[in-house]
């Protein structure tokens, strides 16, 4: 009797794994349709054609001073999503796991201090009750789903976006890849739009990888498909961040010696730029334009604009060099007027990632970003060097992504879609147990273990 029992409950056990592993086709589509309304707009490509030829910013501040009210319900029925996940069965609790969990509570109590001594303490006050709407619905997500959903998830968001963003330009009537002056909006500003794209393509490649073949030949062209559009956005920073991110995580995962291969390229693709920097570089700089050099007078020497503003903003971290101004208070209406108007296009960040933290949260904070970061990237390459499963390579990959586009944009502190999957991926992999510590996910088998791509 007894050992019928013990059957009955292994059964029960395994059912209930079972279940976990399925994908939350509800709860997927509850966070794709909030995101899309917190974040997105019908008709921004009318709205950033207009934006260029007036270059006003009062847009930009209305929406520093209030947003709009469907952004407002729709962040608000994100956090109600998240609590009422917290209360219900099914899900897997996060708990502090090691120095990384430690990091990112640091991090996240930071921000919330910095209302003690913002310069704006109500506009730092709405946008962190945003943070917290953010971070309950990844804790939501994340704690409902298992490692290798993430990357199915984003496939899914980012890829329905863009479909959303095509078919809404072609609409509109303002889809024309082949003028020299169009960049590629969809629903988002080009850059983020390139952002979205580049998710698309890091899920599609990883996903690639333990497809059957029939749909790995469709994730392969979805992937191309993602990186076409992120052409034609003509982000130099997206596409830069998503091919340095691919090649440099490779390189991390590989070993001792694929890692000297790749350091000796490098160097020798150095050389040869040094000794034919004369034929080459003007040809680069014509590519990496990316047909924008007639369409904005600030050239590459300026990265369109970024280092005047880096300057400016470099003058003012001097004023609050310790603590900063206080979370998101920097960019406050005054602000971004005076900078828009003294900088000659409409600024709402400061296209630095680092430099925003500076402004923000100050050297504290921005070392504990950073830390987070680079300490993530760690642990997913000990995870896929143990459990050879792709999700930690795409996990790395999009980590090493944002260090990377940081350097020319700071999207992933704007609460966009990037956010969103940056904070699953970090709750993921610091308060969720992986499949080595796992009864209820197997250890991967000899057979199934793919090589890093």
């Amino acid at each position: 009797m007894e050992a019928i029992e013990s059957m009955h409950d292994a059964a029960s056990a395994t059912g209930a794994a079972a279940e976990a592993r399925r994908f939350p086709w509800v709860l997927f589509a509850l966070v794709f349709v909030l995101l899309f309304l917190i974040g997105h707009e019908f008709r921004y490509a009318e709205h950033y054609q207009l934006l260029l030829r007036e270059a006003d910013p009062s847009s930009t501040v209305a929406a520093i001073i209030g947003g709009s009210l469907r952004r407002q319900v729709a962040g608000l029925a994100l956090g109600a999503i998240g609590i009422l996940s917290l209360f219900l069965p099914g899900r897997r609790p996060s708990r502090l796991r090691g120095l990384l969990a430690g990091l990112i509570v640091f991090f996240v109590a930071w921000n919330y201090l910095s209302v003690l001594w913002s310069d704006d303490p109500l506009l730092s006050l709405r946008r962190l009750v945003v943070l917290a709407v953010m971070i309950l619905g990844a804790l939501a997500v994340a704690e409902r789903t298992w490692p290798k959903h993430l990357m199915l998830f984003t496939l899914l968001m980012a890829g329905g976006y863009l479909a959303i963003g095509i078919g809404t330009e072609a609409v509109l009537g303002t889809l024309r890849p082949m003028a020299w002056n169009y960049r590629f909006c969809g629903t988002l500003h080009p850059n983020t739009q390139a952002i979205n794209c580049a998710l698309l393509f890091f899920s599609a490649l990883y996903l690639s990888r333990d497809a059957q073949k029939g749909w790995r030949l469709v994730l392969f062209a979805v992937a191309a498909v993602a990186l076409a559009f992120m052409f034609f956005t003509k982000s130099r920073a997206g596409l830069a961040g998503t091919a340095t991110a691919t090649v440099t995580y490779w390189a991390l995962a590989r070993s001792g010696s694929g890692r000297l291969f790749i350091i000796f390229s490098t160097l020798t693709a150095v050389a040869l730029l040094f000794l034919f920097g004369a034929v080459l570089l003007p040809l680069l700089r014509k590519g990496v334009d990316l047909g924008r050099e007639r369409s904005t007078q600030q050239s590459l020497t300026t990265l369109t604009g970024r280092v005047p503003l880096w300057q400016d903003c470099l003058l003012r971290v001097r004023e609050r060099p310790l603590l900063g101004y206080g979370y998101d208070a920097f960019w406050n209406p005054e602000r971004t007027v005076e900078l828009t108007e003294s900088q000659g296009w409409v600024i709402a960040h400061g296209h630095n990632l680092y430099l925003d933290l500076m402004l923000q949260v100050g050297p504290v904070g921005l070392i504990a970003f950073v830390m987070i970061l680079f300490a993530a990237i760690v642990r997913t390459l000990a995870l896929h060097r143990a459990t050879r499963e792709a999700n930690y390579a795409f996990l790395g990959a999009l980590l090493t992504f944002c260090i990377l586009d940081g350097l020319l944009d700071s999207l992933v502190l704007q609460r966009t879609v990037l956010t969103f999957v940056v904070m699953y991926a970090l709750i993921a992999l610091a308060f969720q147990a992986p499949p080595l510590e796992s009864s209820s996910i197997a250890a991967p088998s000899a057979n199934n273990r793919a090589p890093t791509p």
